[in-house]
């Protein structure tokens, strides 16, 4: 959150060890980027112009690549920010107190899913697939109260989950297992059976729902947000 940005590169330097040269920063990236949403996560006394209280959010409107200032618009009202729209200027490198109050804030409603922040990778399929541990009891039991049908509800169920909450690769290695999982739970049990049509079928759309799911959701949700936005400005 501390230097400079070449313009033509992109690279960002700081102050050396010694105080008086450059040095390129390996891996640094710029901390802010325009369309940002912030928090404050402290109150920031502006005085005697304003004053900027916890939990007050903000926009990034403008990043100066060369200069670090960091350009917020403040949702609330703030005379003393200007006429208009009220905004913040902070330069991270000198404004060390204001820039480390700041956080990024992600307005997620409750019909936005996402995956699980602390799962991801094998961990996310081992997490899809030991839904079998569920799944599969529950389909023998259904089976012996209803030997008629051939219920695979509680497997579709499993891969619709998997594909909102863990994501499109854990859906989809669940949906590779589940035919031949519930060929076992179906009688005979414990035992795999020539495959049928409808099990085929079935594997086809769980194949789809674990695919195309985390699709839809992302885009529903985008859509949504873009309309409940748009009525609450106007």
């Amino acid at each position: 959150m501390t230097g400079w940005q070449a313009r033509t590169t992109g690279d960002i330097y700081a102050i050396d060890d010694t105080g008086a040269g450059y040095a390129l920063v390996i891996g640094a990236r710029s901390a802010f980027k325009v369309g940002d949403r912030l928090r404050f996560t402290r109150p920031i006394d502006l005085h005697p112009t304003d004053y900027i209280a916890a939990d007050e959010r903000a926009h990034v409107v403008d990043v100066d690549a060369e200069t670090g200032v960091v350009s917020l618009w403040v949702e609330g009202v703030h005379i003393g920010l200007g006429d208009g729209v009220p905004v913040l200027k902070i330069s991270p490198r000198d404004d060390a107190e204001a820039a480390s109050c700041i956080e990024h804030f992600s307005d997620r409603r409750w019909w936005q899913l996402k995956r699980l922040g602390v799962l991801g990778g094998a961990r996310a399929d081992l997490l899809a697939l030991s839904t079998l541990l569920v799944t599969m009891p529950l389909t023998a039991i259904l089976h012996s109260i209803v030997p008629e049908r051939t219920s695979a509800f509680f497997f579709v169920m499993a891969v619709v989950w998997s594909a909102l909450v863990l994501g499109q690769r854990a859906a989809v290695a669940l949906s590779l297992v589940t035919p031949v999982a519930f060929n076992l739970v179906c009688p005979p049990i414990g035992q795999i059976s020539g495959f049928s049509l409808g099990e085929g079928a079935l594997f086809l759309m769980e194949l789809f729902v674990a695919i195309s799911f985390p699709w839809f959701v992302s885009k529903g949700a985008s859509t949504l947000n873009t309309v409940v936005d748009y009525v609450k400005q106007h």
